[in-house]
């Protein structure tokens, strides 16, 4: 029952003219904060320049926000004239600007692989690559684009020798370990896309390089079957399932 009185008091005490004493806690207590006695006018001041400054902010914020919109639009519209540097610095605007969800860094990581592959698949250049995949996929794991394409970063800019600047032609342990992860993400990748063709392709590949045309030669049978299980009336028309035959007799010993 007291505390209801207390809560009821304290609501006529707001509502109605403040009894001196508990105007003078109140004042107490703002001095024990600010060391000093503030009066009411300069609260209301202090909050008026704090909710200005905060408007200020959220107009900058949704600025900040439609910049980065347009710089990822920018981006991708260079990835898809095969402009990747230009690419590349649109969206890093993009991502200054906040957006950091994966389809901007898988955008970011596509530019940079092409740009990798494009310069013999040189360090930085697959270093940036793999950075900006890891990012979409610790921002979405279910990110099935990230994946394929980091793939084919592990096993060709990773698990390569490069021409011009390897001279053994043994690949080392780690470049072994790379191929090993590359194989792993194109298995996961096919198993959750059983319906895109390049999955099947790209891994096939990986088993025939690394030696394993028994997997290879599964693997391109499986896109066959896939093919004409989804496509009954056409799939013999399909350059998807001529060049898995193609590739099947290649592969035949």
């Amino acid at each position: 029952m007291k505390r209801v009185f207390l809560l009821l008091s304290l609501l006529l005490f707001s509502s109605c003219q403040m009894p001196g004493w508990l105007s003078s806690w109140q004042q107490k207590q703002l001095e024990k904060r600010y060391g000093k006695t503030v009066e009411n006018s300069t609260l209301r001041e202090w909050q008026k320049q704090a909710e200005g400054f905060e408007n200020i902010i959220n107009k900058q914020a949704a600025a900040g926000s439609r910049a980065g919109a347009y710089y990822r639009q920018l981006g991708v519209a260079f990835a898809e004239m095969e402009s990747f540097e230009l690419c590349t610095e649109n969206l890093e605007k993009a991502i200054h600007y906040g957006l950091t969800d994966a389809e901007t860094f898988y955008y970011k990581g596509l530019c940079e692989a092409n740009l990798a592959k494009r310069h013999n698949w040189q360090y930085d250049y697959a270093t940036k690559a793999e950075a900006s995949f890891l990012k979409a996929l610790s921002n979405d794991p279910t990110h099935a684009k990230s994946k394929y394409y980091l793939g084919l970063v592990y096993f060709h800019g990773f698990g390569s020798n490069n021409p011009y600047r390897v001279l053994n032609e043994e690949l080392t342990a780690t470049q072994m370990d790379y191929r090993e992860k590359a194989i792993a993400l194109l298995e996961q990748y096919r198993s959750e896309n059983d319906r895109d063709a390049n999955g099947y392709f790209a891994l096939a590949q990986m088993y025939a390089v690394t030696g394993d045309k028994t997997k290879a030669m599964t693997t391109t049978s499986d896109l066959t079957n896939m093919l004409i299980k989804q496509y009954p009336q056409n799939y013999t028309d399909m350059p998807e399932y001529k060049q898995a035959i193609e590739n099947l007799k290649q592969l035949t010993p």
